[in-house]
């Protein structure tokens, strides 16, 4: 069976929009929701066209920085940020400004430097209208003029394509003083003069104009809410007036260059539209209708008068009727098709921040770029789209390595690639904001976009890269994500006697009631058995006395499944009949149905069972066959062909006060049935002893009360139950688990000591006393996923990696398959910690003969691997960070997640592999535990059946190419009644039903991996088939051999009576 391909052939096809008619934009959600998933999420290695634009931007007002030098004029942005505080003593209401900022007016070299280092196609700048023309009208400053053909000139020097914005929010305070601002309707022709001296000064070296970025922020924000500059709390109708003027403003600007500066200078102009995106609640019509409103509203507003027809959108103009101007016919013929490309800003300063929540309409904000990219090309007729400003933000503190930024940024390139390759969006250059650090408008220096760190408190302002400028920069050279050899699935298949398996955290119990007769006249009968998982099985029976004996078993049996909870609540509506303990154990006594005696209910009076005198059953052994759990478990795990069965033993079941003085037999009696009958049909049971849950660890309540794994006596005490076990059940148990993925995260550094103590103990006394009779082998197993540096180019990134694998492996793993102790980064890490802080962990140190005691106590590696996890050292976000270890939590936004959140990394499982060989050495390894969660609704199962497919890919990566000696593979979960939307087998109305995942998982262990068309160069043997009927035959070859001999014996003494009958009838004739 060949990997399957990374993306259907579907996904292409049903990836093109509709072309040649605007205004189906609203058909983009319910497309998406269509889309093949989990395929549609997964992270496309592509490259971008041929001559796609890389470039990065900034802004005048935010990093130019010399407020004061240069003849330059008060900006609305220079005023704002300077008001004093209101009221006196409270703090700023504007935030600080960009007096300084990144000091870009005196270091156009310093930048330029760091265009050279990414290697840019492309820079996008604004220039600073209140440079240029201080009061915002002639006269022209000429060391505004100067310094722009400064940076003009150094840019051509370095054969990057200026992108120039005309407008980018600071106009002039002058013309807010004089005029207004955007209200009056004398700045459109004040903004054209403005933009006729940048085109002759500048035209000849500019080949793409922005006339401004984004009208919506200026209009409602500056002069509708008065969030922002010029501060002017007008409400809607004045932010609807500002905006009706700019639009009108972009229009003549463009008609000026289209009709006297195209034909020599051959450039293209646009405006720099922002947008959010959104997305329904729920998928509804109306929901749907809203969400295309939302986008009316804020992108709509200003692209679909430019893009369309010259008019608001529909949707506008029916609900601010009163509010929004019109446009006259010649204003819409003049203001339509005033853009030669669509220039979209799509980031964190609209999305979630700018946006007024009544715009959403009462649907969920989203960041999907893909999805808008869509939008606009079906929206308004495919359209060349360039995108001039996309990030995200990181805190103010963080400096060199940006994780949380690089993370955001690739998942927008790679969305801007699927919508370029399967969507057939027409994208032709991105531009990531921003450059360098600088001064963020209402955040002010709260938050950096920059790809350059820039130190605001120092005078010189140098930029250093951050980590992003190193992906950047990567990205750029290879223009987009191409395939990798480690990203392809390969062929091959695992080595012969592989372990293919499949986990249950706890087997299920239940029994069948056999009674032999009846009695006559009627009596009724209540058992209640406690069930493994916490579930009660209350069984009522009704039977006919006839006679002092039971002759006949009724018909009438009622059984009802009960949870714990549910126990006395039933029996109480039912009859008050006994108090019982249902919470702990299976009854270690005889249960009821071994009960010789009789019981009648007095259902009249006393509401009791009242004890038959003189009426007895017999009594008969346990079988097998007492448990009806078992047939069905073992049925359903040969459906799968699963080799090996994986699950723990309950110690607090088995051994109820912690030692051997209150033993369950019948739990250990179902024990040693259940794993006779997995080896009857070839499947191999892996035991592990003890698996911590929530409640008192899985211990048993005496040694969870006297601290647990804290008490040094808990070790003796395991190791007295590893013997009851081993004695028990080691004759059909080959392959045991000492413990079970002990948690880490919640053990103490004294537990810890305690356990490893324990498991040794346990190992050698097998080792000792039962491996040369039962020839099996322990183990322990460990909780392994893998920890990767969020930022691969960071030292320090991966100093924190190290420190944390240590600290969730190594703490355990070390001092068993390395030298006996403990990881020596972790002993200096805790001193450090204990010497600079007010932590007191205290980590225990073994002694000489415990070192040797502990060293070596394996027989393979057994890990649990789930999922990855991103590291970082600088911290960004509070919630996810680790003080004690000093360690950030990062999520990389573009890789798969299940509905828990937990992240489909199938590559780090390799990782994982490859790390234990290179500090444990060539240590057989068995991945004992590998499984997601999936929503039970979620498209039948197709999460689990990517992860398994690509996780055990990965696997055969590490066996074959890495040469890890990987012996098994173990799925996690049997099924959703243990393992709630984990399992392969679904559980709904007391029924399993397999899921396509299992089947799935079929499929590759009967081709032991993923074989090529080329039979493969070793054949493994036949498996012998299983045979259930042959089992009372191979048990009883003793008698088959004395019934043969009979049966011959029979037939010789056949054939001498009929020989001999015959010559006496010769002779007699």
């Amino acid at each position: 069976m060949a990997p399957a391909a990374p993306l259907p052939l579907l996904l292409l096809l049903l990836g093109r929009p509709l072309l040649g008619w605007p205004g189906q934009g609203a058909g983009t959600w319910s497309r998406f929701a269509r889309l093949p998933y989990p395929q549609d999420q997964l992270f496309l290695h592509d490259t971008f066209p041929d001559g796609f634009l890389w470039g990065a931007g900034s802004a005048a007002y935010q990093t130019e920085g010399g407020w004061r030098q240069g003849g330059k004029g008060a900006s609305v942005w220079d005023t704002f940020a300077h008001r004093p505080a209101t009221p006196p003593g409270s703090a700023r209401t504007g935030p600080a400004g960009g007096d300084v900022a990144s000091d870009s007016y005196n270091n156009l070299f310093r930048d330029a430097e760091g265009l050279r280092r990414l290697g840019v196609s492309h820079y996008r700048f604004s220039l600073s209208w209140a440079r240029l023309l201080p009061n915002g009208t002639a006269p022209l400053n000429p060391a505004g003029l100067a310094h722009y053909r400064r940076l003009l000139g150094h840019l051509q020097e370095l054969g990057v394509e200026p992108v120039v914005t005309l407008y980018h929010w600071d106009l002039p305070q002058g013309l807010q003083d004089a005029f207004g601002g955007w209200t009056s309707p004398v700045l459109p022709q004040l903004f054209r003069d403005y933009a006729e001296l940048c085109f002759r000064h500048f035209g000849g070296q500019v080949r793409y104009w922005l006339t401004m970025d984004n009208p919506y922020v200026v209009a409602w924000h500056g002069y509708g809410t008065g969030r922002l500059p010029p501060g002017v709390q007008g409400g809607p109708r004045l932010g609807y007036r500002a905006a009706h003027h700019l639009l009108q403003a972009h229009a003549k600007v463009w008609h000026l260059y289209n009709e006297h500066f195209r034909p020599t200078q051959r450039g293209k102009v646009s405006i720099a539209l922002s947008s959010h995106w959104i997305k329904p609640q729920r998928m509804t019509e109306k929901n749907i209708k809203e969400c295309q409103k939302s986008l009316d509203f804020v992108l709509g507003w200003f692209a679909k008068p430019i893009f369309i027809d010259g008019d608001y959108p529909e949707s506008m103009r029916s609900n601010l009727s009163s509010l929004l101007p019109e446009f006259s016919e010649v204003e819409k013929k003049y203001i339509k098709g005033t853009a030669d490309f669509f220039a979209l800003s799509f980031g964190a300063t609209l999305s979630f921040q700018l946006l007024d929540s009544h715009m959403k309409f009462q649907q969920l904000e989203s960041i999907s770029l893909r999805q808008l990219l869509y939008w606009i090309s079906s929206e308004y007729n495919n359209p060349q789209i360039f995108i001039v400003e996309n990030s995200w933000f990181v805190s103010g503190s963080t400096k060199r390595d940006d994780a949380k930024y690089i993370y955001y940024l690739k998942k927008f390139i790679m969305e801007t690639l699927k919508a370029i390759r399967y969507d057939g969006v027409n994208v032709f250059g991105y531009t990531v904001w921003s450059l360098l650090d600088g001064f963020e408008w209402h955040r002010g220096y709260s938050i950096r976009r920059g790809l350059f760190y820039v130190d605001f408190q120092s005078h010189d302002k140098k930029l250093m890269p951050k980590s992003s400028v190193l992906f950047y920069q990567k990205l750029i050279e290879k223009n987009g994500f191409p395939p990798l050899p480690e990203n392809q699935p390969i062929e091959g298949i695992f080595p012969c006697g592989f372990a293919w398996g499949i986990v249950d955290n706890y087997i299920q119990v239940s029994l069948i009631i056999k009674p032999t007769s009846c009695p006559a006249r009627s009596v009724h009968r209540f058992m209640l058995i406690n069930l493994l998982d916490g579930v009660s099985l209350l069984i009522y029976i009704t039977t006919v006395l006839q006679g002092d004996r039971l002759e006949q078993f009724g018909e009438d049996i009622n059984m009802v499944v009960l949870d714990d909870y549910a126990v006395p609540t039933y029996l109480e509506q039912t009859a008050q009949i006994w108090s019982v303990s249902y919470f702990t154990q299976v009854d270690t006594t005889p249960a009821q149905f071994l009960d010789s005696n009789v019981y009648v209910w007095d259902v009249h009076q006393t509401k009791k069972l009242i004890k038959v005198d003189g009426v007895l059953t017999s009594k008969r052994k346990r079988h097998c066959v007492d448990f009806a759990a078992i047939r069905l478990q073992i049925s359903l795990l040969q459906e799968m062909h699963v080799t090996h069965f994986h699950f723990s033993l309950k110690w607090s079941l088995i051994l109820p006060l912690g030692n051997l003085s209150l033993i369950n037999h019948t739990l250990v009696h179902y024990y040693q049935c259940f794993a006779s009958e997995l080896l009857r049909v070839n499947i191999t049971p892996v035991v592990a002893l003890w698996q911590p849950m929530a409640e008192n660890q899985e211990l048993p309540a005496s040694l969870a009360k006297y601290g647990a794994w804290e008490n040094p006596e808990t070790v003796q005490a395991f190791v007295e139950y590893a013997k009851f076990c081993f004695t028990s059940l080691g004759d059909h148990i080959k392959f045991w688990i000492t413990m079970n993925e002990p948690s880490v995260k919640n053990l103490t550094y004294t537990a810890g000591h305690n356990l490893l103590k324990a498991h040794a103990k346990a190992w050698h006394l097998y080792d000792k006393e039962f491996r040369r009779t039962q020839k099996g082998k322990v183990s322990i197993a460990l909780q392994a996923d893998w920890v990767e540096p969020a930022c691969p180019f960071s030292r320090n990134d991966q100093e924190v990696a190290d420190r944390i694998l240590e600290f969730d492996i190594g703490w355990l793993a070390e001092p068993i398959f390395g030298n006996g102790d403990y990881p020596q980064m972790m002993r200096a890490w805790l001193h450090q910690r204990n010497s600079i802080d007010l932590y007191n962990f205290h980590l225990p140190y073994f002694s000489e003969d415990e070192k040797k005691l502990i060293q070596g106590s394996f027989d393979f590696f057994a890990l649990s691997h789930y999922t990855t996890t991103l590291v970082g050292w600088e911290k960004e976000d509070a919630l996810k960070y680790d003080h004690y270890l000093e360690v950030q939590m990062i999520n990389d936004i573009t890789w798969l997640h299940s509905p828990s959140r937990a992240a489909v990394v199938p590559w780090g499982l390799r990782k994982l592999l490859k790390w234990v060989k290179s500090k444990y050495g060539d240590v057989p390894i068995y991945v004992m535990a590998n499984g997601i969660d999936d929503d039970q609704n979620m498209v039948h199962d197709k999460l689990r059946v990517y992860y398994i497919q690509n996780y055990i890919n990965e696997a055969l990566k590490a066996y074959t190419l890495d040469n890890v000696n990987l012996q098994g593979y173990f799925v996690y979960s049997f099924n959703d009644k243990t393992a709630p939307k984990y399992g392969l087998y679904s559980y709904v109305a007391n029924q399993y039903e397999p899921k396509p995942s299992m089947k799935h998982y079929r499929e590759i262990v009967d081709h032991n991996g993923f074989p090529g068309p080329e039979p493969p160069e070793l054949l493994c043997p036949e498996e012998i088939a299983s045979c259930p009927e042959c089992h009372f035959f191979r048990n009883r070859k003793s008698l088959l051999a004395f019934i043969a001999f009979i049966f011959v014996a029979f037939i010789v003494t056949i054939f001498f009576i009929s020989y001999y009958s015959k010559r006496g009838e010769r002779r007699y004739k």
